[in-house]
């Protein structure tokens, strides 16, 4: 019944010239949905999964079809692929997506979301469990990006603090060490732990007061938060005579050369050179591109090409489908 309904479809949307392939794929996305559902449902999961993933990469605007995609996405992964699952959660959470579904369903995404938050949870601590691997920067990254993703910062920035404390008495000051440090004031950066930031930041300027990088992000870290500390490390900076590279004193620097060249004043465009026309091997004073004109062959037309197969998606039946949905900006007919 499904493919009968696509073929239905199909044959009626072609008779609008104005769709192109893509349109008549993101109109069949519901009916290839139903098809995934059942493929699913057969155990057919591959090529569910398949079509699932095909409806995604059409970024339909039905955020209800979009939402019971992923869902369906999830409980095929199961266990496995957490991060793709992760992923397919947000997909679930678009604005609007509860007008759209079944109360049956919105119960079903919300508990799949519940057991991929704990799948999640539960991984970190197995990984915590292996004592001898705690520290290593691989074990390191792998958990503090699987908190990130919970949006657990607390416990990322413990994990940091815990590898930190292992170098700090077992390898001091050694490049592992250090670089440790340098992730965790980036990290807490990016979340607004200014505070924290600066204390590693402090840390590893006293271990290199040459390095100018460190003194760089110490001082702008300090103007968030002490705007009077950071003009006193600012001291510290080298003198804007020795900053600029290739700087030649006797040259008058370009008053506009902070503005992208084709917005300044002198700039004329790019020159267009003259193509020379090459001469052909045909009769004489002929060019290539005459003899090109009269060869009947070149201005055939090609076959159309073949449409391509059916995209993926799911959605239920009571989503709406994009043929019923008003476009944006569409003109009325």
């Amino acid at each position: 019944k499904l493919r009968e309904a696509e073929a239905l479809c199909r044959q009626s949307i072609s008779e609008d010239t104005d769709l192109t392939e893509e349109d008549i794929e993101a109109e069949l996305a519901i009916i290839h949905g139903q098809m995934a559902y059942v493929m699913q449902l057969q155990g057919n999961t591959d090529d569910a999964l398949q079509l699932y993933n095909q409806i995604i990469k059409l970024k339909p605007t039905d955020v209800g079809l979009l939402a019971v995609v992923a869902n369906n996405i999830i409980t095929i992964n199961k266990d496995q692929n957490v991060f793709d699952s992760k992923k397919k959660v947000k997909l679930t959470n678009a604005e609007g997506v509860e007008h759209k579904l079944s109360k049956k369903q919105i119960q079903a995404i919300e508990f799949n979301k519940a057991l991929s938050m704990y799948t999640v949870t539960k991984a970190c601590m197995i990984l915590k469990s292996i004592k001898e691997l705690e520290h290593k920067p691989g074990m390191v990254s792998a958990l503090v990006t699987m908190h990130s993703y919970d949006e657990d910062i607390d416990s990322a920035i413990e994990v940091f603090s815990k590898a930190i404390r292992w170098y700090q008495e077992n390898q001091p000051n050694s490049p592992t060490h250090l670089s440790l440090i340098r992730e965790a004031a980036n990290f807490k950066l990016k979340h607004g732990r200014k505070k924290d930031a600066i204390n590693d930041l402090e840390q590893l300027w006293k271990q290199n007061p040459k390095d100018i990088h460190t003194l760089a992000q110490l001082i702008s870290a300090y103007s968030l938060v002490d705007a009077n500390k950071a003009k006193v490390l600012s001291k510290h900076l080298p003198s804007s005579d020795t900053l600029p590279k290739n700087y030649d004193p006797k040259v008058t620097p370009d008053p506009e050369r902070w503005l992208p060249m084709r917005e300044r004043s002198y700039y004329r465009g790019k020159k267009k050179g003259k193509k020379k026309e090459q001469i052909g091997k045909g009769t004489q004073g002929a060019t290539s591109t005459a003899s090109a004109e009269l060869d009947a062959s070149k201005t055939a037309s090609s076959p159309p090409t073949s449409p391509r197969p059916g995209l993926a998606a799911t959605s239920s039946s009571n989503v709406v489908p994009p043929r019923h949905q008003k476009p944006v900006g569409a003109a009325g007919t």
